[in-house]
């Protein structure tokens, strides 16, 4: 540290420049003031982010406030809290959000400059949802604009950050393979719609049960290719609330992986053999892969066979007799 300066005096240059800024280019005033924030006395600290929130909701620049979000991203990225700073991230954002609506709903280009800003804000924004918890009031704001966030996510990368940031989700399930009469506990985690579910899990299941030519096709989150065999369903990915394999009865890939109905307070999925022409999905499910919190499925045990006879008892499903136990090895 060079030696202690004024922090209201850092943070009045740094929102004069923010002001003044235009463009995606950060200017060298902009540059040269965000550096002075390295003199600030760390005992400063609690009011330097108070100032610096303070600039990013007063600034008349949207160049300038998506500078100003990019460093609180930073922060947050840095490990420091950032409960207190998604409430005014997702107030800018949002805010921004509306005008580009607006624009495109009057048929209008959007601005550049306004553009630029719902892109880097929402960076900003997206480093923070997945650090803060279920109650913070930014995450709260967000949650209830989830239907302009997701009308937006078309036309704008930062709406689909945001979107697939607020959609993520997690927990543990367990899958019961009928044809083999073997199973799994599962834990999945950061994951926005089942497709995603099915493909990590049918890597995940090649691996651990391998079988003839869909053995081992293993896929990374950062993949930009994908195995056309993970594309397709190899089950009828039943609900474990219906005994038969309904055509109804099916967890539809589109929707949340909390979607899944749970049975006796776990989520269970049935395999069933394919009933209908195999279901297939595009890779586009499988993004945008968002760093920190990365799309994972992993086998946390097998199921004993009595565990697997008790879960479908559960279901309901009735056990294959003479020929067709015979068939399913049981």
């Amino acid at each position: 540290m060079t030696g202690a300066v004024s922090v209201d005096e850092v943070f009045a240059n740094l929102r004069t420049a923010a002001d003044r800024q235009r463009g995606a280019e950060p200017s060298a005033e902009l540059i040269s003031a965000a550096r002075a924030l390295n003199d600030i006395d760390p005992a400063d600290a609690e009011r330097a982010l108070e100032l610096h929130l303070d600039a990013l909701a007063g600034t008349i620049s949207d160049s300038g406030a998506a500078f100003l979000a990019i460093m609180l991203g930073s922060r947050a990225e840095r490990g420091r809290d950032p409960e207190p700073v998604l409430p005014t991230l997702a107030e800018q954002f949002l805010a921004r959000l509306r005008r580009l609506a607006e624009d495109l709903a009057k048929g209008n280009d959007p601005e550049p400059d306004l553009a630029h800003a719902v892109d880097r804000i929402a960076q900003a924004v997206v480093a923070h949802i997945i650090r803060v918890g279920p109650d913070n009031a930014g995450r709260a704001a967000l949650d209830a604009e989830i239907a302009l966030i997701e009308e937006l996510s078309g036309t704008s990368n930062g709406a689909t950050w945001v979107l697939q940031a607020l959609t993520m989700t997690s927990g543990e399930i367990m899958a019961i393979d009928l044809a083999n009469r073997r199973g799994g506990l599962f834990r999945y985690e950061n994951l926005a719609n089942c497709f995603h579910l099915f493909t990590l899990f049918q890597a995940c299941w090649s691996t651990h049960f391998p079988s003839g030519a869909d053995a081992n096709l293993s896929h990374e989150p950062h993949a930009d290719d994908v195995a056309p065999r993970l594309l397709e369903a190899w089950w009828h990915y039943g609900v474990a609330t219906s005994p038969k394999p309904e055509p109804m009865a099916v967890i539809f890939g589109e929707m949340s992986p909390n979607s899944i109905p749970s049975l006796d307070g776990k989520q269970v999925i049935l395999l069933w053999p394919p009933i209908l022409a195999s279901r297939t999905w595009d890779a586009g499910f499988l993004h945008p892969v968002i760093e920190g919190a990365l799309p994972e499925l992993t086998l946390l045990r097998e199921l004993e066979d009595d565990e697997v006879d008790d879960w479908l008892d559960r279901a309901g499903v009735v056990k294959p007799k003479g020929f067709l136990a015979r068939l399913f090895g049981r």
